[in-house]
């Protein structure tokens, strides 16, 4: 009897430790995992560093090359510049050893190209004609009396008195 009592003791006392070392195990492990997280955390943050530091290169390249592009179409005379940047070829406007190169010449490229974007030799716009597209204050619709022509009414108008027309038709 005293030898099953041995053995139980024993057996509980084997039980516990197998709980404490499982326990422990689990802290280990758990303290590990943090530590390699908080690496994980770390190099995420500095991937994400990296790619944002990409990303503003990238964008002071690209202002580099709009400046310049905006620089050689006014030079050239364009009567707008932005037209310049949203109609030129990029392919050959390249950025080396912090200058720009190329972009003198793709303007003056879409300046032969579009001639109407350029200014006349007396600075006036060539892309505006003489004659204005919009009628003398008082003509009204050019049917001669200055009265607004009844039939080009406001749209809402029209649709509120179509639909008004059209509910008389058909009630419900």
């Amino acid at each position: 009897e005293d030898t099953r009592k041995a053995l139980a003791k024993a057996n509980k006392d084997a039980a516990d430790h197998r709980k404490k070392l499982d326990a422990f195990e689990a802290a280990e492990r758990a303290k590990a995992d943090a530590e390699k997280s908080e690496a994980d955390k770390l190099k995420e943050r500095a991937d994400k560093a990296e790619a944002d530091l990409k990303t503003a290169q990238a964008a002071i390249v690209q202002r580099d090359i709009d400046d310049a592009i905006r620089e050689a179409a006014r030079e050239a005379g364009f009567i707008d510049a932005s037209d310049a940047l949203k109609l030129v070829d990029r392919g050959a406007i390249a950025l080396a050893d912090g200058k720009v190169t190329g972009a003198a010449d793709a303007v003056k490229a879409l300046a032969k190209a579009k001639a109407h974007l350029i200014k006349a030799a007396d600075g006036k716009d060539k892309s505006k004609p003489g004659t204005p597209l919009t009628p003398k204050p008082g003509s009204g619709n050019g049917n001669g009396n200055g009265q607004p022509n009844p039939n080009q009414q406001q749209p809402v108008a029209r649709s509120a008195r179509m639909y008004r027309s059209l509910t008389k038709r058909c009630p419900r």
